[in-house]
């Protein structure tokens, strides 16, 4: 085997796996198209299942976007259950019962509703 051709063949690497072992151009194509081909025919199984999946994680994290969101909404405007919503309803109740317009029945049974 002359110089060149051994310098030649050690050159011969395929550009997806760096495998080097290749005899001759021919077998490196051969070798570098299996990379590509999926007997032979197209991979749409494969594409179809990579789209589905990438679909269910754009979905997750939307969802968990307007999660985030939303509870960032209810504890700006109160209604967490620690913001002044719940503090000024039962505020509001409680003067209402020391008026006369609510009976301390009715203010026990919005509040268990209220709380629930």
């Amino acid at each position: 085997m002359a110089p060149g051709a051994a310098q030649q063949r050690s050159e011969l690497r395929c550009p997806v796996c760096a495998l080097s072992d290749f005899p001759d151009a021919e077998s490196l194509s051969r070798h570098a198209d299996g990379h590509f081909s999926n007997g032979g025919g197209s991979n749409e199984e494969g594409d179809r299942l990579l789209a589905r999946e990438l679909q269910r994680e754009e979905r997750a994290a939307r969802e968990a976007d307007e999660r985030r969101e939303f509870e960032r909404l209810r504890a700006e405007y109160g209604m967490n259950g620690r913001g002044s919503y719940d503090r000024q309803m039962g505020e509001g109740m409680e003067r209402a019962v020391r008026r006369g317009h609510m009976s301390s029945v009715e203010y026990h049974e919005k509040r268990v509703k209220f709380d629930s």
